[in-house]
This record gives C-alpha cells, structure tokens and sequence, in this order.
C-alpha cells in the first residue's frame, strides 16, 4: 500500500500595523513584527516600534523554548522608552535575559535578570516651585527575578480547560540604586461551556497579587 502524505505548515509569523487617537497623546502609531518559528528553528522573534506625539517605545526579544533540543529555555529582550507629560518627560532603557527549566508536563521554572537606566529630565518652562524633585531622581535598576509555574490549561494560545498559576519574586539591588523586593502572584482557570450552552463559550477567572517589601 501506497501512502501519500501531504504536509502543510501553519502560519507561524504574523505582522500588525496599528493606530489610534487619544486626547492627551495625540496620534499613535504601532508596528510590530513577530515570527515563533523563524527559518524553522524554533526561535521565537518579535520586534515593535510605538510612536506618538508625546510616547516612544522600541522593543526586541528573542526566545528558544527548546535550547539544543532540551528541557532547558532562553530568552532575551532589550528596549528603550520615552514619555512625555506636561512638566517632565521619562525615559528608560534596559535589558534583561533569562533561563527556564521544565521540570515536569505542568511544572517549569526559571531565573532572570534586569537592567535599566532611568531617568528624567524636567521642562524649560516648568514651574518647579511645585515640582518635588526628590521623586524625579535618575537611577538604575539591577534585579534577579525566580519563578515558577504550574500550567495544566489543554491550549496554550486559547485554553478551554485547567488552570495556570505563576509565583515571581525579583530582588532589585544587585549592584543598582534601586533597592526592593517584589512578590507577583497570577493566576487563571478556564473551563469551556459548550457542552452546556450548545456553542463555542469560555469561562475565564484571572487574578493577580503584588507585594512589595
């Protein structure tokens, strides 16, 4: 017997052009690029530039969920932005890179790190008289952040069963000026309707929880 197998691979990369209008940032205008099998490597690449009259925000990232093939992940990501506001304008650059680890089917885990140089620079015409500057300081954030996650949802992109929990906690002082620690907490559960209502129908419940000491 004669077997005639045809494969078609799905769409895996995706480009978004966008726009829109706000009354305090004026015209807005995205690009954004991204690819989860790039040259069908398994890497994933995304690349997004956001311009407004008052806002920038350039971004890159790159990721391997599957380094050399094994349990183990990667990423890294860089960006730069610039706010603008009626006295003062903020800007930040930093980068960040990571490494991941699936321990079991539902379990994975990782550790990252963070830098960023903020800072801010006040307008030539502002009244400073009613500007505290203790609160626009320049300053620079190095952080190590460890995570773990519990993840049981039947889709990654869009799950109909199951839930997902994710606990972080990131220490920022490892050689910069800012100095904390922060606890996140998420959580979600899923649960499809269809069976009940005769059609395509998600439930959803998301949570989140920060703690900073």
């Amino acid at each position: 017997m004669d077997l005639v197998v045809k494969v078609k691979e799905a769409p895996t990369g995706n480009i978004q052009l966008g726009g829109g209008y706000g009354s305090y940032g004026g015209l807005l205008v995205s690009v954004a690029v991204d690819d989860r099998n790039i040259w069908g490597s398994g890497i994933n690449v995304g690349v997004k530039a956001e311009r407004s009259e008052l806002t920038s925000n350039y971004s890159f990232s790159i990721s391997n969920p599957r380094l050399n093939d094994s349990d183990f992940s990667g990423n890294f990501s860089i960006y730069t932005t610039d706010m603008e506001y009626n006295d003062y304008t903020t800007m930040s650059d930093g980068i960040s890179f990571g490494l991941g680890h699936r321990f079991t089917r539902y379990i994975s885990g990782g550790l990252s790190y963070g830098y960023s140089a903020n800072s801010y620079k006040i307008a030539e015409d502002a009244n400073t008289s009613l500007i505290d500057t203790y609160y626009f300081q320049d300053y620079t954030k190095s952080s190590v952040t460890a995570n773990i996650k519990y993840d049981d949802t039947d889709d990654y992109y869009l799950p109909r069963k199951g839930i997902m929990v994710t606990q972080s906690i990131e220490k920022a002082g490892v050689g910069g000026e800012a100095n904390f620690i922060k606890s996140r907490t998420t959580f979600g559960a899923y649960k499809g309707l269809e069976e009940y209502v005769g059609f395509d129908l998600i439930a959803r419940y998301k949570a989140r929880l920060f703690f900073d000491f």
